[in-house]
């Protein structure tokens, strides 16, 4: 009998102290996901950009900030989706306490614009005609470089009217500056009147400047300084003609 009592008590005992370390656990528990829920305080912005899901929120943490590039508060998945394009870039900048990051969307300049103000850069070409150029011998000339290539069916729709310009502009230095190599453009021309400088060979300088698509004109003022990157085909050359009349008096 004595055995038996004693054998209760433990029981009574261990149950006592197995509901006091449940107690225990959930406080702790509750203490933890307090903290969790502070540090993770989110907000609901409306997404109506993911196709699909027009009535989905999309959360982000209340001291992140997104805001596209009108200026416009926006979720994080959109601004991402058009970080990603290609077409935007990404700054970041914090409050006072640095408590607040924001991130600001800006539109990506076209590769080409980077280099308006700017000096052309160095380079050593000749012409179909055996004659060497470089940005010392350009020096004091309004320059125009046109970049072209035999198979660009609008580069060679501008062909006439580039004639008649440099005909009507010779204190004007013309490049004609293409990527494929002398024998192309050689046999190309035999059949194809084009009165500016042709320069063969040049991918590397195409490339330095960013010419991506064709026909590009780009026009260098007497200083060499890169002033206008204009795009083709033209359908006439009245701004082109202003363009150098500005360049070439100033």
């Amino acid at each position: 009998m004595k055995t038996l009592l004693i054998f209760v008590f433990c029981i009574l005992i261990l149950n006592a102290l197995a509901q006091d370390h449940k107690v225990s656990l959930d406080q702790d528990f509750r203490v933890s996901n307090s903290h969790v829920t502070v540090q993770s305080m989110t907000v609901p912005v409306p997404n109506k950009n993911l196709e699909g899901q027009k009535t989905q929120n999309i959360f982000f943490a209340d001291s992140i900030r997104f805001y596209d590039e009108n200026s416009q508060l926006t979720d994080s998945v959109t601004f991402m989706r058009k970080c990603q394009s290609g077409e935007f870039l990404s700054s970041v900048t914090f409050d006072q306490t640095r408590s607040i990051m924001t991130h600001s969307m800006k539109v990506m300049p076209k590769p080409e614009l980077a280099w308006i103000g700017k000096t052309v850069p160095r380079f050593d070409f000749r012409d179909l005609n055996g004659k060497s150029w470089d940005r010392q011998s350009i020096k004091g000339k309004v320059v125009v470089f046109h970049f072209w290539f035999t198979k660009c069916p609008p580069c060679i729709s501008e062909f006439s009217l580039l004639n008649d310009l440099k005909r009507r502009n010779p204190n004007v230095l013309w490049f004609a500056i293409s990527f494929e190599d002398s024998l192309t453009v050689q046999s190309f021309l035999k059949s194809h009147k084009f009165d500016l400088n042709v320069i063969p060979s040049q991918y590397d300088l195409a490339n330095l400047l960013n010419v991506k698509l064709y026909p590009r004109t780009i026009i260098i003022d007497k200083k060499s300084i890169v002033k206008d990157i204009l795009y083709g085909p033209y359908q006439d050359t009245t701004m082109l003609q202003q363009k150098l009349n500005y360049y070439y008096d100033h």
